[in-house]
C-alpha cells in the first residue's frame, strides 16, 4: 500500500497538518478514474491519500466503468478488506492522533464507523502494516518481513509468520486471496526507486513466498491496490506510473492491460471485489389516456301550437364525445384537460293547460283580451245545467198558474149563468 519514506515540502506539510482532505481531481485538471469496460462484473472499494492526509474512500466499478467517491474517512487507513457486506480497515492513526497499537475498524459500505478495537496479542510486536486482504473471517496483513493473521471478531493477532525467503530490496504493499487455489497474491516493487512490478504468491498457512510465471507490470514505486475480479484476473493499481495512478488487468500468465487511469497518490489499498447485481429490467410505463370532454344532452321545448295541431316532441341533442380542436394559431395545451364538471340539466316546467281555445294567430291584442274576458265570464257546464233546471221549474209554475187562472175564470162564468 505505501512506502515508509515520504518527503513533503513545507507548504504541503502545513496543508496536511491543517486537516486538508484529499482532492479527488488531479491538480493539472485530471478527473477521477474512468474504467474501460472489462470482463469482470464486480466492484471494489479503494482508500487513497497523500502524505499524512486522511484517507478517501471510493468505489471502483469494473462492470460499468467509473470511480465513485464516497467520503473522507477520519482515519489514515493502511489496509482495507471486505466481508459480509462490511468493510474492515487497519489504521495506525487518524484525526484523533496516533494509534498504538494499530486499530481494526468495522465500517459500513458508506464509510461510517460501526465498531473499532485495538489489535491485541503478544505476536504484534510493533510491526508496521503495509496492506492486506480479508478471507475466512481473518485479516491477512503484510509487513516488511512477516504475514499477520488477525481475527475479525475480536481484533486479536492469532498468528505471525515470517515471509520466506525474504524480499531483499523489494516490498509488497497489498494482498488479495485467490479463491481458486487459496493463496495470497501481490505485486513486489523496488523499495528505493520506481521499478517494474513482479507478481508474488504467499502461502497464508506458512508464509512461504514464490514467484509465479507472469509478465512484469509497468514501472512504479508501489502497487498499493490489488484485487481479484470475478473473471479470475488480478487487478493491480500502481500509485504512480507515467504521472498517473493506473489500474491493470493482469491475468495469471497473461499480458497486463491498462483499464483505468486516476490521479497519482502516495498511499492506497483495495478491498476484495464484490459482485454487482444486474440492473432490474426496465418497466413499461402505461400511456396516459386523456378522457374526452362530454357535454350533457340539451332538450329544447317547443311552444304550444294552435288547436288541432299535432304536437312535435322536443328535440334532444345527443352527447358529444369529440375532443375540441384548438383554434388556428393557438398554442397546444400543456397537459391533459380534465373533464368539465357536468351541471344537472335545467328542468323546464310544462306549459299551463289553456282554459279555452287559444286566440287565432295575428288577432289584435284588444280583441284577444276581450275574447279572454268573455271566456272567463261564460258559464260553466254545471252552471248551465242549473240554469236550465231553474227555467224549467219557472215554466212549470207559470203553467200551473195559468191553468189555475183559466179554471177559476171558467167556474166564475158558469156561476154567473146560473144566477141569470
Amino acid at each position: 500500500m505505501r512506502r515508509a519514506a515520504v518527503v513533503l515540502s513545507g507548504a504541503a506539510a502545513a496543508a496536511v497538518l491543517a486537516g486538508t482532505a484529499l482532492i479527488t481531481t488531479d491538480p493539472r485538471g485530471a478527473t477521477p478514474a474512468q474504467v474501460r469496460p472489462a470482463a469482470a462484473s464486480c466492484a471494489f472499494y479503494r482508500v487513497h491519500r497523500d502524505g499524512l492526509g486522511l484517507s478517501t474512500l471510493t468505489r471502483v466499478d469494473l462492470r460499468t466503468g467509473g470511480e465513485t467517491t464516497l467520503r473522507t474517512l477520519d482515519q489514515r487507513v493502511d489496509a482495507l478488506g471486505h466481508a459480509d457486506g462490511r468493510l474492515y480497515a487497519l489504521a495506525a492513526g487518524g484525526r484523533d492522533g496516533v494509534y498504538l497499537p494499530s486499530r481494526l475498524f468495522t465500517l459500513d459500505l458508506r464509510g461510517n464507523v460501526l465498531a473499532s478495537a485495538p489489535l491485541g496479542g503478544a505476536l504484534l510486536g510493533g510491526l508496521v502494516i503495509r496492506g492486506g486482504g480479508v478471507a475466512g473471517g481473518r485479516f491477512y496483513a503484510v509487513t516488511a518481513t512477516a504475514l499477520l493473521t488477525i481475527r475479525l471478531s475480536d481484533a486479536v493477532v492469532e498468528a505471525r509468520r515470517p515471509i520466506t525467503p525474504l524480499l531483499s530490496g523489494l516490498g509488497v504493499d497489498d494482498l488479495a486471496l485467490r479463491a481458486a487455489d487459496g493463496q495470497l497474491y501481490g505485486v513486489a516493487t523496488p523499495l528505493l526507486a520506481a521499478g517494474p512490478g513482479r507478481l508474488v504468491r504467499i502461502n497464508p498457512a506458512t508464509g512461504a513466498l514464490s514467484w509465479p510465471p507472469s509478465p512484469q507490470l509497468p514501472p512504479s514505486a508501489s502497487y498499493g491496490a490489488v484485487t481479484f475480479g470475478s473473471d479470475g484476473a488480478l487487478y493491480a493499481m500502481s500509485n504512480r506510473t507515467a504521472g498517473r495512478a493506473r489500474l491493470y488487468r493482469a491475468p495469471l500468465g497473461g499480458t497486463p492491460q491498462e483499464v483505468a487511469v486516476a490521479p497519482s497518490t502516495t498511499f492506497q489499498d483495495a478491498s476484495e471485489c464484490v459482485a454487482v447485481p444486474a440492473p432490474p429490467p426496465p418497466t413499461a410505463t402505461p400511456p396516459t389516456v386523456t378522457p374526452p370532454i362530454t357535454t350533457p344532452p340539451t332538450t329544447t321545448p317547443r311552444p304550444p301550437g294552435p288547436p288541432g295541431a299535432t304536437t312535435v316532441p322536443a328535440t334532444t341533442t345527443p352527447p358529444s364525445s369529440v375532443s375540441p380542436e384548438p383554434a388556428p394559431g393557438a398554442p397546444p395545451p400543456e397537459g391533459p384537460t380534465p373533464p368539465a364538471a357536468l351541471a344537472p340539466p335545467a328542468v323546464v316546467p310544462p306549459p299551463p293547460e289553456p282554459s279555452g281555445a287559444p286566440a287565432a294567430p295575428g288577432m289584435p291584442a284588444q280583441v284577444r283580451q276581450r275574447a279572454q274576458e268573455e271566456e272567463e265570464q261564460a258559464p260553466t257546464p254545471k252552471q248551465r245545467a242549473q240554469e236550465s233546471t231553474e227555467k224549467k221549474r219557472r215554466w212549470g209554475l207559470t203553467t200551473l198558474a195559468l191553468l189555475f187562472g183559466a179554471g177559476a175564470a171558467a167556474a166564475s162564468s158558469r156561476s154567473g149563468s146560473r144566477r141569470r
